[in-house]
């Protein structure tokens, strides 16, 4: 017999519950061929009155209603309906449920989708061992959706793997009726009142060789066993499981295997994955590319266009949805920031080569699956360091506006600071032949190779596609205008926004104490190592040393001196508190290439301390217009720069005149410059389509890239969580505590906190 022609029986034990009867039968009526399959009531003799009434109304073909004069219990009712065909395939539906669109159609096709299938459970929010999203619990349909609206999507986004499972669930459990002929029916008497017998039967089942399987594209809604009080319930369950336990050990030990392993755990991320991307708001997405992510479990995350990167997404995601792509070692990260919400993919990309590539097939097919997947209406792109320049020619071939901010030299330059293999600033050097031995020395290219040429033909050409090209500093855009002449009308300066935190500090230190002065960030040979180490060795103790971050080279002569002091590593955010509680007098940043912008700068004026800098780059100019310091020629020796500090402490009033100039220079906020850049995006956005949810193969390759790493599935899992303690009891009394005025509110509020912050991470 073809599928088609297949005829099944739906038996709907009946006891009580008659408003979750009306529910149930109407699902049926509405979304079941009953010209085709039979429908039949078994009443179990319910005490409501208006069970008997309404059964009788829903009598005509196809429609069956029994009703026992005793009650006979579930397991007998079953079996009562089983026996009421020796050919059709059997459909168990308790009362309590709705079921959906094909649903009876589906169940089918998955039964017969394996000689050796002998039952089918659709996914449910209530199902054990099939509950989505949470699996072995009692959820609810996920906001924003309906019931049917939830079928859909669990439909259009199933794999149809049909995963294995140990047993099925009797909530709605599709037998084949070859099942029943081989191993018989339910077990009434050692079952008779329910829970257990379903598991029986599939153990039976099991022993003589046949399989159970989920349904992994069918979604049924089941509001619980309302027929049972708790009490009657709970001795039913311990008695059953004894004899359970009793008959079939090495089964249901193979449960208890099935619920702590999850093995079928991709079912669920995917719908999971599928529910966040169609529930997203219809908003607009921009996406941005970098060279390193700035995620805290990135290798490296802690660089000027990440920091930035990371502040237009932190302030721009509450009205768009924010995609960044970036390497990390041999991965490509990929984030998707929504308003309240992450989701992270890891997808390989292939180790950084030398000497860089410019295109690469594989890039670019890794560039357009992001595009389809997210459909960006803006593309921004921060740096191409090991990323290619194909997402500039993948995003013009979709008609995606491209924007760029150059935060070094990358796009002049293999070597993005300017810096010759001597360690010489070569300010965009137009001594073609001094390049080709720098890049021999440096990446290994063979001088008869016209690398250079090549490089800056091809990145002048990608710059030429984008619609707006931003530079952080006047300095900056000068130097890429030397090169680049034909981007004039595209490009403009926008500084990078900081917090605005200033710290009152006094005017000049006591006599008698030394000089505090202070380095910042990752010191390495650009940012004046050499020149750091040399002040430290040769300078006397009226200068005390301070180093917030770390050197390029570990200094163990120089962390015994009694005039230093190694602080470590900080966050952005603790450093105003740390120049105050280390009392620092001055900031030195002693750069040798031309610096775009410069965080360290914008952070020590922001917490009152001058600055003293080399005169290159944004360094010179921003502190040449601030006036919030001094500046000292890049050549400059460790024995002239200490000079030169020597010259600042002993003229307290112009130190004065600095420091209120560090307190008083105007910086842009991290706000306002979002809102700079909302205002530049905003002419491409604003015809630009919003297309969130993508096909089910860019689904699967999605599923993918959260699969291959598990950081997606751990934000996931870490939404669960956060939702599932939101709505314990436990939580909640906390709450309506923590809102009493009590002495130790501010002490629950805390662990309120520090709740949040572990579930969040």
């Amino acid at each position: 017999m073809g599928q088609s022609e297949r005829k099944v029986d739906i038996i709907i034990p009946v006891y009580n519950a008659f408003e979750d009867l009306k529910a149930c039968t109407e699902s049926v009526k509405k979304w079941t061929n009953l010209e085709k399959h039979r429908l039949i009531f078994i009443d179990d003799n319910s005490t409501d009155e208006r069970i008997g009434g309404y059964l009788e109304s829903l009598k005509q073909e196809h429609i069956l209603v029994l009703r026992n004069r005793s009650n006979l219990g579930f397991s007998r009712n079953v079996n009562i309906g089983m026996k009421q065909s020796a050919a059709n395939d059997v459909l168990l539906l308790n009362s309590d449920t709705v079921v959906t669109n094909h649903w009876l159609e589906k169940l089918a096709a998955c039964a017969y989708s394996s000689r050796t299938t002998a039952t089918v459970t659709p996914l449910s929010n209530n199902a054990t061992l099939c509950s989505v999203p949470v699996f072995c619990r009692e959820n609810t349909i996920p906001d924003g959706y309906s019931l049917d609206g939830y079928a859909q999507l669990v439909e259009r986004c199933s794999r149809r793997i049909y995963p294995e499972i140990p047993v099925a669930n009797g909530f709605c459990m599709y037998i084949k009726r070859a099942v029943i002929r081989r191993i018989g029916m339910f077990d009434a008497e050692a079952f008779e009142k329910g829970y257990g017998e379903e598991n029986d039967f599939c153990f039976r089942a099991a022993a003589v060789g046949w399989k159970h399987v989920m349904c992994d594209d069918t979604y049924i809604f089941h509001s619980g066993t309302r027929s049972f009080d708790s009490l009657e319930k709970r001795k039913n369950m311990e008695k059953h499981e004894k004899i359970l336990e009793a008959r079939y050990p090495e089964q249901m030990q193979k449960v208890r295997v099935h619920c702590r392993d999850h093995p079928n755990a991709v079912v669920w991320e995917n719908i999971r994955l599928w529910t966040i991307l169609s529930g997203r708001r219809q908003r607009q997405v921009i996406l941005y590319l970098l060279q390193a992510d700035f995620r805290e479990e990135a290798a490296d995350h802690t660089g000027g266009t990440q920091l930035h990167v990371k502040d237009l997404t932190e302030g721009l995601r509450g009205q768009y949805d924010i995609v960044t792509v970036a390497r990390n070692g041999a991965c490509l990260n990929v984030t998707l920031y929504m308003e309240a919400k992450e989701l992270a993919f890891v997808y390989a990309a292939g180790q950084n080569q030398q000497p860089e590539q410019l295109y690469s097939e594989p890039m670019a097919m890794l560039y357009r699956r992001i595009l389809e997947a997210f459909c960006p209406c803006l593309v921004h792109i921060h740096h191409t360091k090991g990323m290619t320049l194909e997402l500039f020619y993948e995003a013009e071939k979709r008609n995606i506006p491209i924007a760029v901010t150059i935060h070094d030299y990358h796009f002049l330059c293999p070597n993005e600071k300017l810096l010759d293999h001597t360690m010489r600033s070569c300010d965009a050097c137009t001594n073609e032949a001094h390049c080709r031995i720098c890049l021999k020395k440096r990446y290994g290219i063979d001088e008869t190779v016209p690398y250079l040429s090549v490089w800056r033909e091809a990145h002048e050409k990608a710059l030429k596609k984008a619609q707006r090209i931003f530079v952080p500093s006047e300095s900056a855009r000068g130097i890429v205008l030397s090169r680049y002449g034909g981007v004039r009308d595209k490009i403009k300066v926008i500084e990078h926004g900081t917090e605005q935190v200033y710290a009152q500090r006094a005017v000049i230190k006591k006599q008698g104490r030394p000089f505090r002065v202070a380095f910042l960030g990752g010191i390495s040979t650009a940012k004046g190592y050499r020149q750091a180490v040399a002040m430290i060795r040769k300078s006397s103790r009226n200068i005390h040393w301070y180093l917030f971050g770390s050197f390029e080279c570990r200094q163990e002569l120089l962390e015994k001196r009694r005039n230093f002091t190694n602080v470590g590593i900080y966050r952005r955010e603790e450093l105003p508190r740390l120049l105050k509680t280390y009392d620092i007098d001055l900031v030195c940043i002693l750069s040798i290439w031309q610096e775009t912008f410069c965080y360290t700068l914008s952070e020590a004026a922001g917490a009152g301390v001058p600055v003293l800098v080399t005169k290159i780059g944004a360094l010179g100019e921003r502190v040449r217009r601030m006036g919030c310091g001094w500046t000292v020629p890049v050549q400059s020796s460790a024995a002239q720069i200490l000079a030169r500090i020597e010259q600042i402490r002993g003229d307290p009033s112009d130190y004065e005149k600095k420091q209120k100039n560090a307190r008083r220079a105007r910086r842009l906020s991290v706000e306002e410059m979002c809102r700079m850049y909302e205002a530049e995006y905003q002419p491409y956005l604003s015809t630009s389509q919003c297309q969130n949810v993508p096909d089910i193969q860019t689904g699967e390759w999605l599923l993918e890239g959260l699969d291959s790493t598990g950081q997606g599935i751990r934000l996931l899992e870490a939404q669960n969580r956060l939702s599932e303690i939101e709505n314990s009891y436990t939580y909640r009394l906390v709450r309506k505590i923590a809102r009493l005025k009590l002495p130790f509110k501010s002490s629950i509020k805390t662990a309120l906190r520090m709740v949040y912050r572990r579930i969040r991470k």
